[in-house]
């Protein structure tokens, strides 16, 4: 597995209970999530301080911060392609695709 960081420090960290994906809590305000494997996919940012716990669930992912907040971040991939197909003003490119729903199939998704 790739090295994985953040900018000002980790905090926490949580595997997926399918083992694809990991979380990592920073003191930047962020929780960035990679594959299994080390590659980046995405960065959940709300929080305004620095985010202390991050803990899978069933869809999705909780955070807590130093802000006092909690946020619930939904992570179904096939809700997530729904939502990306609702706002495509086109069909996607397999490449646009896989930048907005990385991990889902492009079947292609959307009409």
């Amino acid at each position: 597995m790739a090295v994985l960081t953040h900018n000002r420090g980790v905090y926490a960290v949580a595997i997926s209970p399918d083992g694809r994906f990991v979380a990592t809590a920073g003191a930047e305000n962020t929780v960035l999530l990679w594959t299994s494997d080390g590659t980046p996919w995405g960065t959940l940012s709300g929080h305004h301080d620095a985010v202390e716990s991050v803990q899978f669930t069933r869809g999705g992912l909780l955070s807590a911060s130093r802000d006092g907040t909690v946020r619930f971040w939904d992570l179904d991939l096939e809700r997530l392609a729904r939502k990306v197909c609702d706002w495509a003003t086109a069909p996607l490119t397999v490449a646009e695709w896989q930048r907005s729903a990385p991990g889902v199939e492009y079947n292609p998704p959307c009409p």
